[in-house]
């Protein structure tokens, strides 16, 4: 990732330093370097992990009732007296 900090001048203007140094005969001097105080740029960019979700799932069986008719036959014995004239 590339860091798009936009740099600041510092002010100095070094074209007139060198120019009037040549000028003034100073050819051969070298001028020390100024270090400006250091700038941070920072980005965020997001990292995705994988977190684990336990989901309890439970199966149920329902057991319904249901009554239907069944017919069992019955017999009864009876006994009739019978007078035959």
């Amino acid at each position: 990732m590339s860091c798009n900090c936009q740099q600041s001048s510092c002010g100095n203007d070094y074209g007139s330093y060198f120019q009037t140094n040549m000028n003034n005969g100073g050819g051969c001097m070298q001028p020390q370097p100024i270090v400006a105080p250091k700038r941070v740029c920072t980005t965020f960019q997001n990292q995705y992990v994988e977190q684990p979700i336990i989901c309890p799932i439970e199966c149920r069986r329902v057991n319904n009732i249901i009554y239907v008719p069944r017919y069992y036959p019955r017999y009864e014995q009876t006994c009739y007296t019978q007078v035959n004239r």
